[in-house]
């Protein structure tokens, strides 16, 4: 079941939903999703709450990348 309160407060863009010690993104592949599985629960809150809730977003790896994907489409590269 996923995790509504932390779904609610989500910032980021490509974040989909969280479910225990796991948070779904948008995918470069559309139609699809990425599963970031955490050792823990607490390990996934701790990256949620520094990166998905965050202004600070673009500080996550995965969302940086994204941005990059997308901004070589905006550039037509």
């Amino acid at each position: 079941m996923p995790n509504r309160s932390r779904d609610a407060g989500a910032i980021c863009p490509f974040y989909v939903k969280a479910e225990k010690n796991i948070i779904s993104c948008e995918c470069a592949i559309g139609g699809a999703r990425v599963w970031h599985v955490f050792e823990s629960r607490e390990l996934a809150d701790r990256h949620y709450f520094d990166f998905c809730a965050s202004m600070c977003y673009l500080g996550c790896p995965y969302a940086m990348m994204l941005c990059g994907m997308y901004e070589k489409e905006d550039s037509g590269g």
